[in-house]
């Protein structure tokens, strides 16, 4: 493998198979609560998307490049083969939702024609390779909190494509709070297998989130609930933002949605994502756009909580280098 070590001077690599390298793919990637699923629902409905929601492989990957805890070309190799294994299973049905009440279920996707008949056409390896090369499927990836390194994805795979799902702090933050993430009783028995490093607080050993840097930590945990989840907004939004200046924006590598945007416009919306991903809708495109219509953005007034200046600050910078208003009734 590269930059692996090896036992008589052999190069180990991963095995190139009938699909490698030769099929579409995209990232869906930015905070928690920022609307990744919402968009990722309507995107998985058209023509010949296979939909991958935030696989475990898939998230820790790029941190683990990002973070220097495994080597860089042997996590990009990895990251390859994981996106073709992920593209050949679920093309086979392997990794489908049959479930009919969950929001990711297959039957939300896909029509029951095509599932029927795929389960009766495509069976084998060389299957999968001819449904490839006749369909011209993409891969996407719902990834959560890999924004501060995406630069990652180009380096693992060239061709891929990236959707910044964005939404505003103040009520990413209030998301966050209702469902209690980051309070101390999770920070000493995270329920998630996120990568966390340990940190001792008044005694006790917690498990501090990895976006979470070593000299802020008595910082973050005199935070409240919500001034925490508002720390994790800002950490993430600024590193990833430094990080898209590394990308190519003129070459067409990265679309940024706004949450706000898609509530109030979903088809609008929808269709500049299509564009960029070059994918068509199908009548479950519709009709999951038109349950998008319904849903009403939570929103956060500003003065409802306590936040610190320091946080105040921070988030006034990225609402403005976001595009968004100040903060409001301030």
């Amino acid at each position: 493998m590269s930059g692996g070590s090896n036992r008589g001077g052999e190069i180990y690599f991963f095995a190139k198979g009938p699909i490698s390298n030769k099929f579409r793919s995209a990232v869906i990637t930015g905070a928690c609560r920022s609307g990744k699923t919402t968009l990722g629902n309507i995107l998985s409905t058209t023509n010949y998307v296979e939909m991958a929601e935030e696989p475990w492989a898939g998230n820790a990957l790029p941190l683990l490049v990002g973070l220097r805890k495994i080597d860089e070309a042997a996590g990009q190799e990895m990251f390859q083969k994981f996106a073709e294994e992920y593209l050949n299973d679920s093309i086979l049905l392997r990794n489908a939702n049959f479930r009919p009440g969950d929001l990711s279920s297959i039957w939300n996707r896909i029509s029951p024609i095509d599932i029927f008949s795929r389960i009766a056409a495509v069976e084998t390896r060389a299957d999968v390779k001819i449904y490839v090369e006749e369909k011209n499927p993409i891969l996407i990836l719902n990834l959560a909190e890999t924004l501060p390194f995406c630069s990652f994805f180009p380096k693992a795979i060239p061709s891929i494509k990236i959707i910044i799902s964005v939404r505003k702090g103040l009520d990413v933050a209030m998301d966050c709070e209702n469902k209690n993430w980051n309070s101390d009783q999770e920070l000493l028995s995270p329920t998630w297998p996120a990568i966390c490093y340990s940190y001792i607080h008044k005694g006790k050993i917690l498990q501090l989130p990895w976006w979470v840097s070593a000299e802020d930590g008595e910082l973050f945990l005199s935070y409240s609930i919500y001034e925490r989840g508002l720390y994790y907004w800002c950490q993430l939004m600024e590193s990833g933002l430094l990080e898209l200046e590394s990308l190519d924006e003129e070459g067409n590598r990265y679309l940024i949605v706004r949450y706000e945007d898609l509530i109030e416009d979903p088809e609008g919306q929808f269709i500049e994502a299509a564009k960029f991903l070059d994918v068509e809708a199908t009548p479950l495109t519709t009709t999951t756009i038109s349950k998008t219509r319904t849903r009403k953005n939570k929103v956060f007034k500003y003065g409802e909580r306590k936040i610190s200046e320091d946080l105040v600050n921070r988030t006034e910078m990225l609402y403005d280098r976001l595009g968004y208003v100040k903060l409001l009734n301030k």
